[in-house]
């Protein structure tokens, strides 16, 4: 159901599909997704929902959805990722990169199980990134980030890598409070 015109959802359009394992609802007009939309779909492991107009994310829109294990929210509008939005899924990959959040929350990437292990990041407005939100990521996990706008530099956890993606040339860590070249 990629590259159409789909604005909504109603319902449960796929209460009636057993054994899904990848919903494409990409490169549509979709702003908002209902709550549990997918409910019925335990067996869904990749959700594409790319290049929309979405502007939020909720775990109710993912609750249920526990063998999930791709989720790409890349291109649309989502200004945040809320605390434990992920909690109820097996998430390995998380492309939001090119969407507009600001904060990543200190719960927003946690998964029950640490699986999460490969996040995207970048060419997003980030200018914080809460103590600990990095370390509940898998062991040996990667971060996709582009900091030219964090106001400081965050922890990173050892089992973290975060690879810089763009220009790092805006941002000017400052050393003391009055420093004007910051």
């Amino acid at each position: 159901m990629q590259f159409n015109v789909l604005k909504h959802l109603d319902g449960n359009p796929f209460a009636n599909t057993r054994f899904m394992a990848y919903v494409e609802l990409g490169s549509n007009q979709l702003e908002d997704l209902p709550v549990g939309f997918l409910r019925s779909s335990p067996t869904l492991e990749v959700l594409s929902l790319y290049n929309n107009r979405l502007t939020n994310i909720s775990s109710d829109i993912l609750m249920g959805l526990t063998a999930l294990k791709i989720l790409y929210l890349f291109q649309n509008h989502i200004t945040e990722i809320p605390p434990l939005t992920f909690y109820h899924t097996s998430l390995t990959i998380l492309a939001m990169f090119n969407n507009e959040i600001s904060t990543i929350h200190k719960d927003a990437l946690k998964t029950p199980k640490r699986t999460l292990d490969t996040v995207y990041m970048y060419y997003n407005d980030v200018t914080k990134i809460e103590d600990n939100a990095l370390d509940w990521l898998a062991n040996n996990s990667k971060v996709y980030l582009s900091a030219s706008h964090l106001i400081e530099l965050p922890h990173y956890p050892a089992h973290v890598k975060v690879f810089s993606v763009g220009d790092y040339a805006h941002f000017t860590p400052c050393k003391q409070e009055n420093d004007r070249s910051c």
